[in-house]
């Protein structure tokens, strides 16, 4: 019998405003979700996490992350 999964991801397409998991970045396996925030010009997007008033940007390639 196969292994539930934690979080259900979603096969549309990311947008602005869309709540997304990185993968194959450095950022740790059970890190909460983050948030898109923009996309760039050449493709790619920049996702923030908000932890009280610390905020985690990065620009991630979108075949490195999943739509939750």
């Amino acid at each position: 019998m196969p292994r539930k999964k934690a979080y259900k991801y979603s096969t549309k397409p990311i947008e602005v405003g869309d709540w997304v998991l990185p993968t194959n970045v450095q950022v740790g396996k059970f890190e909460p979700a983050y948030q898109v925030e923009d996309k760039t010009e050449d493709g790619k997007f920049v996702v923030v996490q908000t932890e009280g008033c610390y905020q985690h940007r990065m620009e991630v390639d979108v075949k490195k992350l999943k739509r939750l």
